[in-house]
């Protein structure tokens, strides 16, 4: 593809990327310039594509879940050395600064998608209609990895506590 080719289709294939970061809820700036970054590296095998818009919107996608991956927040809230109360014993908050610890790295260890639709429903409080137009899914699944993310977490307490 000629260089003067490229820089007209530019225009385009940003606002196809960035109308595909929208639609996941986030601000894809960066993600749109990454990608038209690979697109210009890839520049002499495009002509070979049958619909650069929707390698752009695959490639942006991916970018995307990849970016959100990478920062990924924790779930759980302050940790128990942080909230001061005079009401309980000093091993008591070390026991529950080892739940947290524990339960932290229980959620951690989560598959990505179960990990997202935990916290966007426990911590953000999103209904499963917003969680399924953010990750691209449907509502259904969205029920049933909430489910599997909540099961796994209690089966391992439930191990935990020997019941």
């Amino acid at each position: 593809m000629e260089t003067s080719t490229f820089e007209n289709l530019v225009p385009s294939l940003r606002g196809v990327a960035l109308s595909v970061c929208a639609s996941m809820g986030l601000d894809g700036k960066d993600v749109a310039q990454d990608v038209l970054l690979k697109l210009w590296e890839m520049r002499a095998d495009l002509s070979r594509i049958r619909s650069l818009p929707a390698l752009v919107r695959v490639m942006a996608r991916n970018m995307a879940i990849s970016e959100h991956r990478r920062s990924r927040p924790m779930i759980v809230g302050a940790p128990p050395e942080t909230i001061v109360d005079a009401g309980h014993a000093p091993d008591e908050l070390l026991e529950a600064s080892e739940d947290y610890e524990w339960l932290t790295k229980r959620i951690n260890s989560l598959p990505f998608t179960q990990h997202t639709i935990l916290h966007l429903r426990q911590v953000e409080h999103k209904s499963a209609a917003e969680i399924a137009s953010l990750l691209g899914i449907k509502e259904n699944s969205v029920y049933q990895l909430l489910h599997r993310a909540r099961r796994t977490l209690y089966n391992e307490l439930k191990q935990r506590q020997g019941l």
